[in-house]
């Protein structure tokens, strides 16, 4: 046993920079991920289907239907329909924002 004096100070490696938090649900041929604040949905063949803002603060989705999620956020949970707010150029936005 070491007394204080003969201790080594040990240093935990943390890393620089903090990663998006990511969230990923399956409902039969459909993948949706929640990349940050965007929902990009795939198809089987891994054709992109959708890509649409989710909200700030979304943590979590899950996938109700092929195109009806739940987005799960740090203060409510939101309902959104896939299938209206399905465009390809949501991503390309989202990204410059």
């Amino acid at each position: 046993m070491l007394d204080r004096s003969e201790r080594e100070e040990v240093r935990l490696h943390q890393p620089r920079c903090q990663t998006l938090p990511l969230s990923l649900s399956v409902y039969k041929g459909t993948v949706a991920i929640l990349d940050g604040n965007v929902v990009y949905g795939y198809n089987q063949n891994g054709d992109l289907l959708y890509s649409t803002n989710s909200g700030t603060g979304s943590k979590n989705i899950v996938l109700a239907s092929d195109y009806t999620a739940y987005i799960l956020s740090v203060n409510q949970i939101r309902f959104i329909d896939l299938d209206n707010v399905s465009s390809d150029d949501t991503a390309q936005t989202s990204k410059q924002e």
